[in-house]
């Protein structure tokens, strides 16, 4: 069922947590995942990331850290704390749309996209 990827309604509920409290999301650690219909292309699975991290915490304030290489402080939108490959290929009858998946990625070739998620794009803090 789509309703399990409703990462859209959760940024919502979300949103308006934190809108009815003090808290900032300082707090706040989301883990998300891709599922393996959406692992077509090192570029597809970098921007579904984007997408996901926008819709579960683009409410939240930037998130500032320390360059390491240059020793300034940076900021980067708030990452996810965990972006997740839900499962490594599709099976027939797991969900309807493994039923007939377009082409997708090797694990392995999908695993470097997600290294570049974490490591490049600062999207989420870790991947799994």
């Amino acid at each position: 069922a789509d309703w399990w990827y409703n990462q859209a309604e959760v940024g919502r509920s979300l949103k308006d947590f934190y809108a009815q409290t003090a808290n900032d999301c300082g707090d706040l650690e989301i883990s998300t995942k891709i599922p393996p219909w959406s692992l077509t292309s090192f570029s597809d699975i970098r921007a579904h990331a984007k997408r996901s991290r926008h819709e579960l915490t683009g409410f939240c304030q930037d998130f500032e850290y320390l360059d390491p290489q240059t020793g300034s402080e940076m900021a980067i939108p708030f990452p996810l704390d965990v972006y997740y490959i839900h499962a490594p290929r599709c099976w027939k009858g797991w969900h309807p749309r493994c039923d007939n998946p377009p082409p997708t990625l090797e694990l392995r070739d999908a695993w470097k996209a997600l290294e570049a998620v974490a490591g490049i794009d600062r999207t989420a803090k870790r991947i799994g």
